[in-house]
């Protein structure tokens, strides 16, 4: 009997342990959805996405993040009622509808699909932010949250890539498409590391904010480097999808305030 107790006591010392060090089943749990929800299914769309649409206005419809993420919490009832927020929704609505509707308003009727499917990056990046928000265990501090993403990101992709075949090899000395992913995986890494920083800080907000700089950059890069113009529809959709996003940053609350409340 005593040999029982103390082999059970071992266990839940053991499990207590993993469960502190982030490596218990909730840790790994929440790094596979943060990795599926906040990488894998928001960065493969964009990737397909992004041969078949002008740079610029991909940069503004992937970043309407906060739009979905207040209408999520506002489902969840994570947040209240705002009619200026909400009327950020609507404009987001509106946005969008100038770039599907109007046949001038996309060079080509064939990125409309592009255009539909995009919208699954900000859909999953929203309910990334939303879920570590609300979510996120209080032991694991923010470094070993992004690298447990990181890590959980490249094993849920890894098959997807053997089965493709589309593994890149890095070349030595480094060529300059591979100067460019070595950068993009440094800048991704520290990305994710400031993204559940700042969360864990402020909440969303910053997020948020962090999202309408993108688009408005997103637009320069596109003039400067593809030289692409935006037609009358376009860029009265573009203008009301930026407004979208002051609207719904407006008074944002921080939702991580509400986890802590009721933790």
């Amino acid at each position: 009997m005593r040999r029982s107790n103390l082999s059970k006591d071992c266990f839940d010392r053991k499990k207590h342990g993993l469960a502190m060090t982030g490596f218990g089943y909730n840790g790994i749990a929440y790094y596979f959805i943060c990795g599926l929800t906040g990488i894998v299914i928001p960065n493969t769309t964009m990737y397909f996405a992004a041969p078949h649409l002008p740079a610029g206005l991909l940069a503004v419809v992937v970043n309407t993040v906060p739009i979905f993420a207040y209408a999520m919490a506002l489902l969840g009832r994570l947040e209240s009622f705002n009619f200026v927020r909400f009327a950020g929704i609507l404009l987001a609505v509106c946005g969008l509808g100038l770039i599907i509707l109007p046949k001038t308003s996309l060079p080509s009727p064939h990125m409309i699909p592009w255009i539909l499917t995009s919208l699954i990056t900000p859909f999953s990046f929203a309910f990334c932010a939303v879920y570590i928000a609300r979510f996120s265990p209080a032991n694991i501090p923010p470094l070993k949250r992004a690298a447990g993403t990181l890590i959980a990101s490249t094993l849920l992709l890894l098959p997807l890539v053997l089965y493709t075949q589309n593994f890149y090899h890095l070349h030595f000395p480094l060529t300059r498409p591979d100067e460019v992913i070595v950068l993009e995986i440094i800048l991704s890494s520290i990305g994710y590391l400031l993204f559940f920083k700042l969360v864990e800080i402020a909440g969303p907000v910053y997020y948020s904010l962090v999202d309408t700089i993108v688009a408005l950059t997103g637009l320069f890069w596109g003039y400067v480097i593809f030289h692409e113009h935006l037609n009358q529809w376009t860029s009265a959709a573009v203008l009301c999808i930026l407004f979208a996003l002051l609207f719904t940053i407006k008074k944002q609350q921080v939702v991580v305030e509400y986890s802590r409340q009721n933790q």
